[in-house]
């Protein structure tokens, strides 16, 4: 159990150090936690999400508000020596999502940090979580495509031309802001970003997934085609070459850079994105 009088950071009898960013967390959420972090760990009441090899995934509530608890899976031993020195990947989570808040973006609010005292313990399996706060109504940019947008194209299919224009227009800007404020996301696929629609035709944008993003004074320009890559990994049959290179002019609206470079970068993204979606076809069909 909990104990400590000093919410903002508690000690467990399981071995946790509990960093809390809310400044009082309710009784409920404390009690929610204890559950997750006996040695049972199993609550039936969590939902269990689709994730990544490297991380599990869980939906929670409690005192009315939703939670998310993202637990990061040991990746080996490299990666427990390493979180000695850079911090596990819970905490490069959190520091990112500062930087990203402090820069003017949106990002899941941190709820608690988790990790295991000891020096290899941190890194291990289940050695470090994080709680954020579940986006009422938000889902990943892919799932939105193949779903809602696809569904209000047979129904409505000008209202879903319109949509489809501003949602390339506004995810360039989002893209193009980020980088020019120096930031590089870690892993820019469709799906970590959350959508969540802002009256008829807007969007909120919500960036998730953040431990490995890396700040810089000039971004490399492979970290640009990097990001610029994954991001488009979209079939053709959601979104077109026209509405690519609305995104990749509104990118530049909101990123400018000398013409050489630019026509540079579009060519590059382009060939290494033709590339990418014929291997994912290959593998996987037309999805």
């Amino acid at each position: 159990m909990m104990k400590g009088t000093d919410l903002k950071e508690v000690l467990t009898d399981e071995g946790w150090r509990l960093s809390f960013f809310e400044s009082e967390p309710s009784a409920g959420l404390i009690e929610e936690l204890n559950k997750k972090l006996s040695l049972e760990g199993k609550v039936q009441s969590w939902e269990r999400l689709q994730s990544s090899a490297g991380s599990s995934l869980w939906l929670f509530s409690s005192g009315g508000c939703t939670y998310v608890f993202k637990e990061f899976l040991s990746r080996g031993l490299f990666e427990s020596v390493g979180a000695v020195f850079r911090g596990t990947r819970g905490r490069r989570a959190w520091r990112a999502a500062l930087i990203l808040e402090e820069a003017g973006f949106l990002t899941p609010q941190s709820v608690v940090l988790g990790e295991r005292r000891g020096i290899l313990c941190a890194g291990g399996n289940g050695g470090n979580f994080m709680v954020t706060r579940f986006i009422e109504g938000s889902m990943g940019l892919a799932i939105f495509m193949k779903g809602p947008l696809t569904e209000m194209a047979k129904a409505q299919p000008k209202e879903a031309i319109v949509l489809r224009q501003n949602l390339a227009r506004e995810l360039g800007a989002l893209v193009g802001r980020l980088h020019a404020k120096g930031i590089v996301h870690g892993d820019l696929r469709p799906n970590n970003i959350l959508i969540q629609m802002a009256g008829q035709s807007g969007f909120k944008f919500y960036l998730i997934d953040n431990e490995r993003n890396k700040l810089f004074r000039e971004i490399p320009f492979a970290l640009l085609v990097k990001n610029l890559v994954q991001i488009g990994m979209l079939f053709p049959s959601l979104v077109g070459r026209t509405d690519r290179m609305r995104f990749f002019k509104a990118y530049l609206e909101a990123f400018p850079m000398e013409k050489a470079t630019e026509r540079l970068l579009a060519k590059t993204v382009w060939t290494k994105t033709v590339e990418r979606l014929k291997k994912i076809r290959l593998r996987c069909g037309n999805v």
